[in-house]
């Protein structure tokens, strides 16, 4: 298979309508399959120079993508003005998706009316293409991509009948639009047209039994008939590997799952090089191999595979002083020219810094490195400079900073930074207001990225009332949905719904041992909560010097809430009136944020 052919073809199943047509135009041509690349593009050179506007699209699309990495945007947009003044329609409407005016909503709104300019024209594939466009950003109207998607669907366009699976992998549960079960049956007729994403996608569903009884012996039956199509060789191997020391039903065979690691990892995968450094580097294979395992992971984190950055970063931390020694640390130890133009290397040394392994620890360093990654876009980066402004590590404290970065690292789907978002939002900083709106959503985004402390803070936020009136099933599921993440917290905060009975039955007893339970594994709100009813004496017996003691252990950590009940019950117990503290909401969990030190 020619590599030209190839690369428009494998634009062209990754969804790209421009790689789509090209791709139909080279395949009509009747030049030997078997030519090098080199003389076809000769070929359709000339042809194009004669008045061929099939060839200027082929090249426009060749161009535009960058073949074998030349990314030529002014030449494509030439080809295809040359071909449209030649009346073809096909090259007008590429030119105005592809090359739309404007920016952000306008240009979105310009590219909207030329594939429904497409559609009106019977371009085939259109439907399933501006369905692509609605159900994905930045259109993102989902009921419209449905229509379309369903229309090119029911018209045997296998596009169409991915993109129906894809809707429902997307949709917002709560407001269905597709049901699983009508999913499934699109995304099977799909993958029978052996449409290749569809097939990959299927497989998926087979290998993590999502949708689907788990089957490896299918998903091994489907990754191959993708393979025909050498479309994401790599994935594609890594999904076979897994397969392999998955075993089911048979023993496993990690040599042969080794021995797809390795084809994935030559393919080009970044995945592959994680998923293989990492396999290494934990010795899963036998011995670790952990110095070539630390070079897969570091070459994969170089490539922007953002598991294999953190595993990598994690391994240049924690690792023995034999690791430290690589030569991949002693590059970023050093800090070198080509460090400081990598925003990974930039957020691994600032992390050094700070913690001082294999470099003498400077915050001030540390907090230079990591702001200049979080410049370049890092979004782990970005949550470190906002945690550095938190709590004033290296830089002088400042709240405004905090929610920037934080917002910025947000706007990528950190979660860790979504939850410093809807914390601050939700008691204000300084000159930061409260925005209880802004901060329940960032705390349910933050839940549903599965980041743990989430859940606490949510179910004691809808029980006290803090996003307007309690709101006690909201509490009790937010509370469970982080019990599952394993947060403790959450733990205490369902253990108090109990104890009090908000949203739940009331049970003292279970109530009381889940927030024991809690507080003996270190979480703080569980160690308050359990001083405030001590104090309060309604759900439990009044125990003054138990409600003491708990209230201290919880002051280092919550030092403004612990500290005023302690103060509280010091009175009690001493017999002195004192004044009444009103309640300030949420700002119970004042310290959570500064426990984060792992983005």
């Amino acid at each position: 298979m020619l590599d030209l052919r190839r690369e428009l073809r494998e634009l062209a199943f990754a969804g790209d309508f421009f790689a789509q047509k090209a791709a139909e135009l080279l395949d009509a041509k009747t030049e030997p399959r078997d030519a090098p690349d080199g003389a076809l593009t000769r070929e359709l050179e000339r042809e194009a120079r004669e008045g061929d506007g099939a060839a200027m699209i082929i090249l426009a699309c060749l161009a535009f993508h960058g073949s074998r990495g030349r990314v030529n945007p002014a030449k494509a947009k030439k080809w295809l003005k040359t071909a449209h003044s030649l009346k073809n329609a096909l090259a007008g409407v590429l030119l105005e998706i592809y090359f739309a005016p404007g920016g952000g909503e306008a240009r979105a709104a310009n590219v909207a009316r030329a594939w429904k300019k497409a559609v009106s024209l019977g371009i085939l594939g259109a439907e399933a293409a501006f369905a692509s466009f609605h159900i994905g950003p930045p259109a993102r109207d989902l009921a419209l991509g449905r229509e379309l998607a369903l229309k090119a669907a029911r018209a045997g366009d296998p596009r169409g009948m991915y993109l129906l699976h894809r809707l429902f992998e997307t949709q917002d549960p709560t407001v269905p639009l597709i049901g699983a079960e009508e999913a499934l049956a699109w995304l099977r007729k799909s993958a029978a047209r052996d449409f290749p994403p569809a097939l990959l996608a299927l497989a998926a569903l087979c290998l993590e039994g999502r949708l689907l009884p788990r089957d490896l012996q299918m998903a091994r039956k489907l990754y191959r008939r993708a393979l025909q199509y050498q479309f994401r060789e790599g994935d594609v191997y890594l999904a076979l590997a897994q397969t392999r020391f998955a075993g089911q039903g048979r023993p496993a065979r990690p040599k042969a799952g080794v021995a797809y690691l390795e084809k994935a990892v030559a393919a080009g995968s970044t995945a592959a090089m994680g998923y293989f450094g990492e396999y290494l580097f934990q010795g899963k294979a036998g011995e670790a191999r952990r110095a070539e395992g630390l070079t897969l992971l570091y070459k994969a984190a170089r490539l922007g595979n953002d598991p294999a950055q953190a595993f990598f970063g994690n391994a240049l931390i924690n690792a023995p002083d034999a690791i430290l020694a690589a030569p991949e640390s002693a590059w970023l130890a050093k800090a070198s020219p080509q460090a400081r133009d990598d925003p990974y290397a930039l957020y691994a040394l600032g992390r050094m810094l700070e913690a001082g392994i294999g470099i003498r620890a400077d915050l001030g360093q540390s907090f230079q490195a990591t702001a200049r990654a979080a410049q370049k876009g890092h979004p782990d980066a970005a949550h470190a400079a906002a945690r550095a402004y938190y709590l004033g590590l290296g830089v002088k404290a400042d709240a405004r900073q905090c929610v920037y970065w934080a917002g910025q690292a947000a706007a990528k789907g950190h979660a860790a930074s979504l939850f410093c978002l809807g914390y601050v939002y939700l008691g204000g900083r300084e000159d930061i207001r409260p925005q209880k709106r802004k901060a329940e959503l960032a705390l349910q985004a933050a839940l549903r990225g599965r980041y743990p402390p989430a859940g606490g803070v949510l179910g004691m936020a809808y029980a006290l009332g803090s996003f307007g009136a309690p709101n006690y099933p909201q509490a009790l599921e937010s509370a469970r949905a982080g019990l599952k993440l394993g947060d403790e917290n959450s733990r205490g905060a369902l253990g108090y719904l109990l104890l009090e009975g908000l949203g739940v039955r009331r049970d003292e007893d279970r109530g009381l041992a889940l927030m024991r339970r809690a507080s003996a594994r270190g979480a703080p709100l569980a160690t308050y909560l359990l001083a405030l009813a001590y104090f309060k004496g309604d759900a439990v017996p009044r125990d003054l010097r138990k409600a003491r003691d708990y209230a201290a252990l919880a002051v280092p950590e919550l030092p403004r809430e612990a500290g005023a009940l302690l103060e509280g019950v010091e009175a009690a117990l001493a017999d002195v009136k004192i004044p009444e503290r009103p309640r300030r909401g949420l700002s119970a969990y004042e310290r959570l944020f500064m426990d984060l030190s792992d983005p």
